[in-house]
């Protein structure tokens, strides 16, 4: 049985920031004398190429079950925009339906109801 590895970094800004040093790194090499010599014969994008992608851009690329968010596959409902998309007991958070939380805020409850913890109360 495979062993299930979990990604180095996971927060999706470190990732953004990470891949954009790297490609400045690539590019600010291609202005250096040697760098110069080096992409006269290989184009500096070639290099882009071998950067690393985001584990899926949709949630048909994670296992059933898991569901894209970000970049990454995290267990979890259907994706969604906001609480309409979600089915009936669950809100979009983060992009995930999710059960068991009636509330982010008073709005997410019927008139004369309060959210405290996450749940609507009179």
């Amino acid at each position: 049985m495979e062993e299930a590895h979990s990604p180095l970094i996971t927060d999706p800004v470190a990732v953004l920031v990470v891949l954009l040093a790297v490609l400045a790194a690539i590019f600010w090499f291609g202005e250096t004398q040697p760098g110069k010599r080096l992409f006269a014969v290989v184009p500096s994008l070639i290099f882009c190429y071998f950067l690393p992608t985001p584990e899926c851009s949709f949630d048909i690329d994670c296992p059933l079950g898991e569901v894209c968010n970000l970049g990454f596959c995290q267990p979890g409902g259907p994706s969604c925009m906001v609480n309409a998309d979600c089915p009936d007991g669950y809100l979009c958070i983060s992009m995930i339906c999710q059960a068991g939380i009636e509330c982010l805020s008073d709005g997410d409850c019927p008139m004369g109801e309060l959210c405290v913890m996450n749940q609507c109360t009179p």
